[in-house]
């Protein structure tokens, strides 16, 4: 199955795999499941993407492994080799223990992903143009790679005992390209553009800094938590990964290295970064900073950052999005619009349970992988 076989999709097909998968599932799980059984029925390559929503669907919310694992290996006949669906049924493997089996899943998909990614690095390096859809490849190959070094992490960890460097599953050089060839500038001047529109701006969702997440986490699979501190550094300093997102994953792999006051220091800077942006700081944001604070032994601290969130929460639900300057006393409303009300009801609830008067914070330290 190639590209060109999905380029021909019904709209009205791929519309209804997209509400089964994104949106549907939320609400009504078995309808959901019902509409893409309907899709699979059909045949054609809109039952190989209604497969894949469905195997997702399986393991995401159903946690029914040998659901997923049908699906996924199923779809795997239709399309062999379909990185999506070898990395889709390598996290099943994985869950399911069989790592080797996993491992295998994820070379296969490193294999195709890494040579049609070396090819658009050849063109580059001859200054030819780039083939459509590279972007997605490198980030795909990236996804894939971190997947596989953890794999390979846990293997050797259950061979020999303890954890061991690793080496780079796939070649390093094909995510250096991306830099070279400024893969994402596009992406960053569009956001630029959106938030000079006052447009809202979502700096987590930019392409660089999903692929500054995944090359960040290879990198602390490879050589550890401060060589990803190192380069998300360098990657901010580049004005290629935004603030805001370089803070929160500063601030995780900090605390993956033990330097818990610098991981601190990095998750207020994410908290104040997010406000100045017109942003309600997200709670595990919250909950990240507050746990740091009160394993550095600073309860009051933790607590205060709690007490902000909370009281931003109260205030967004007394006032509705909006600017502080046209609602007087408001200075807590943020600019942009957010979650609906009843979730930050329940955001609100859930603090308030933190900073209760029978009990202490107790956050404690919430490692990342």
């Amino acid at each position: 199955m190639t590209n060109t076989d999905f380029q021909e999709l019904d709209p009205a097909d791929l519309e209804l795999i997209r509400h089964a998968a994104f949106e549907l599932r939320l609400t009504d799980v078995q309808e959901a499941i019902k509409a893409l059984r309907k899709v699979v029925a059909s045949g054609g390559p809109a039952a190989a993407l209604a497969r894949g929503a469905l195997a997702e669907i399986y393991f995401e919310e159903l946690a029914d492994l040998d659901g997923a694992e049908g699906e996924y290996r199923a779809l795997l006949k239709e399309a062999p080799g379909l990185p999506a669906a070898e990395l889709g049924l390598s996290r099943v493997l994985r869950e399911t223990g069989r790592l080797g089996e996993a491992e295998q899943s994820l070379a296969r998909a490193a294999e195709g992903l890494s040579k049609s990614v070396r090819a658009d690095k050849a063109a580059y390096d001859q200054g030819e143009e780039l083939s459509a859809g590279v972007e997605e490849e490198v980030l795909a190959l990236l996804e894939v790679a971190v997947e596989l070094a953890f794999v390979q992490a846990e293997r050797a960890k259950k061979s020999a005992g303890a954890s061991v460097p690793g080496k780079p599953p796939v070649e390093l050089a094909l995510f250096e390209f991306a830099e070279a060839a400024q893969l994402f500038d596009a992406d960053a001047a569009d956001a630029e553009e959106l938030e000079e529109l006052g447009a809202i701006d979502e700096p987590d969702l930019s392409d660089w800094t999903r692929f500054y997440e995944h090359r960040a986490r290879l990198e602390s699979l490879l050589a550890g938590a401060k060589a990803a501190v190192t380069l998300l550094t360098a990657a901010e300093k580049a004005g290629r990964l935004p603030a805001a997102s370089a803070a929160r994953l500063l601030s995780h792999h900090l605390e993956g290295a033990d330097e818990l006051t610098e991981a601190l220091v990095q998750g207020q800077r994410r908290l104040s970064l997010e406000r100045a942006g017109g942003r309600l700081p997200l709670e595990d944001d919250l909950l990240h900073a507050a746990g740091l604070a009160q394993e550095l032994g600073d309860e009051a601290l933790a607590k205060a950052i709690l007490a902000e969130g909370a009281k931003e929460l109260e205030a967004q639900l007394a006032h509705g999005p909006g600017t502080p300057s046209t609602q007087p006393g408001a200075e807590h409303v943020l600019v942009f619009g957010g979650p609906e009300p009843e979730e930050l009801e329940e955001r609100l609830k859930r603090l308030k349970e933190l900073l209760g008067p029978e009990r202490l914070v107790g956050l404690g330290r919430k490692k990342s992988r």
